[in-house]
């Protein structure tokens, strides 16, 4: 039997070998093996990761069949399984001679070097597998994983869409065939991909799933809807399905509908976090405080490590102006994931209103730190500096901002904001002027960090001359 066969016995006779297995282990009577059912055996504790029986397994089976392949092999995936790569390689160099066994050298080899981390390596071993494949989208399959595990999605793709070429029944890599499309920002083409499988394989829950899915981060959630529809008929107890149909739900405002559909979750499994962060969210969303903090906190005692929900109890807070318990809750976000650009963004944002100004400072540094993906952290971190009047540090703020996001007419504001204050007077109106040119409406950001700036007529009149070149426009 090859190594990446499942296995060479019916179900039931698999069940009836491992019963008489173990029951020769409990009785320690001597019973007879052959290398079939010894191969079947230690195939199926490495599946169900038993590897303390695998090992004892191989033992016996190596002390009898001391030459046979097929145990062999199994040993090398042990040896693997139990990071002992080493042995693992050696055993497979020894066995590359008998080439009826090169597939399953290559194979387990490949996977061998994934485990070490070691991508080119294992790419190699799954390109010769292709050749001796019988079924050649085992293969495909195997590279399409190691490309997406090496962040290289539009490979991982390739190769995912031609192992499904050859097998379209093979719905279980619809997950990663989703996430190489999302990583690529294709998901147009990932509704095309997935509603073309839907044709192939209308009774696909995969299939239909996914395509929702692609609808639904497409913002069209009319369409993520039916598709899901289709995905529930399939499996009508799927939670992360309503889950989703809440999502698109709720983008379409109908929020007693997204909270009906996740009561139906709980009442499928009243223990899952995901569906009290979802229901919080919903009433987040209605402004229902009250509803979304019980929600809250239940998803943090189901999952205490959930850290958006530790955040989202410290915008409800915030909303309620409860902004010291806020601080504690936004801390145990950041505790949890200090990578998390959001969460730093949010304490940032509370120690500022608390007047903790120093603290604030560090906090918006760890945000930008963190890349944090918007314009209004370099206008809020500039904000506070110049209201620490270190305005030489908030000019180096701002023009980093400016970098990051050319045509933010905002920044080119606060940059003449600081350089009146530098008393530059020239520098500031050639800022204020590029930001008028950029986005007039916005000149009231000037006005509102420098109020006295409405007696300056020479500022007033440069405002005023672009607005009604704004009202023209």
């Amino acid at each position: 039997m090859s190594a990446f066969e499942e296995f060479s016995s019916s179900e039931s006779e698999l069940q009836e070998l491992i019963l008489r297995y173990e029951s020769s282990l409990t009785s320690r009577e001597s019973c007879y093996f052959d290398v079939d059912e010894y191969e079947d055996l230690a195939t199926y504790y490495l599946q169900h990761n038993q590897l303390d029986r695998v090992k004892g397994l191989l033992d016996t089976a190596l002390n009898c069949f001391p030459v046979a392949a097929e145990l062999l092999l199994k040993k090398a995936q042990y040896l693997a399984s139990v990071q002992n790569t080493q042995e693992a390689l050696l055993i497979l160099s020894d066995l590359e001679y008998r080439s009826v066994f090169l597939y399953d050298v290559f194979m387990i080899r490949g996977h061998v070097y994934s485990q070490m981390a070691c991508s080119e390596l294992a790419i190699e071993q799954f390109k010769n597998a292709i050749p001796l494949a019988e079924e050649p989208e085992d293969v495909f399959a195997a590279l399409g994983i190691e490309f997406l595990n090496s962040h290289k999605a539009s490979d991982a793709l390739y190769y995912f869409k031609k192992a499904l070429k050859h097998n379209p029944e093979l719905d279980a890599l619809f997950p990663d065939v989703f996430l190489c499309f999302e990583y690529t920002g294709r998901l147009k083409e990932a509704a095309d991909y997935f509603n073309e499988a839907t044709n192939q394989t209308p009774y696909s829950f995969h299939a239909w799933y996914y395509l929702g899915l692609a609808y639904l981060k497409q913002h069209l959630p009319e369409f993520a809807l039916q598709a899901f529809d289709y995905a529930l008929a399939i499996q009508d107890r799927s939670i992360s399905v309503r889950i989703h149909m809440a999502q698109a739900q709720v983008n379409l405002e109908h929020y007693a509908q997204a909270i009906t559909l996740l009561q139906e979750a709980l009442e499928i499994d009243a223990n899952d976090a995901q569906i009290y962060f979802s229901l919080a969210e919903v009433y987040y969303a209605t402004e229902a405080y009250s509803q979304a903090l019980i929600q809250y906190n239940k998803c943090i005692k189901r999952d205490p490590a959930w850290a958006d929900a530790w955040m989202g109890i410290a915008l409800v807070l915030d909303h309620l102006n409860r902004i010291s318990e806020a601080l504690h809750y936004i801390r145990k976000a950041v505790e949890i994931n200090p990578q998390e650009s959001e969460y730093w963004y949010v304490l940032a944002e509370l120690q500022h209103k608390m007047g903790f100004l120093e603290e604030a400072e560090q906090a918006y540094q760890r945000v930008i730190e963190c890349d944090y993906p918007e314009v209004d952290v370099w206008m809020d971190y500039g904000h506070l500096l110049i209201q620490t009047e270190q305005y030489e540090k908030a000019l180096e703020v701002f023009f980093e901002g400016i970098k990051q996001f050319p045509k933010s007419g905002e920044l080119f504001y606060q940059v003449s904001a600081v350089f009146l204050k530098l008393q530059q007077r020239q520098s500031s109106l050639e800022f204020l002027e590029k930001a008028l040119q950029m986005d007039y409406s916005k000149h009231t950001v000037l006005t509102e960090l420098i109020p006295q700036i409405r007696t300056d007529l020479e500022v007033m009149d440069l405002i005023n001359s672009y607005k009604s070149k704004d009202s023209w426009v």
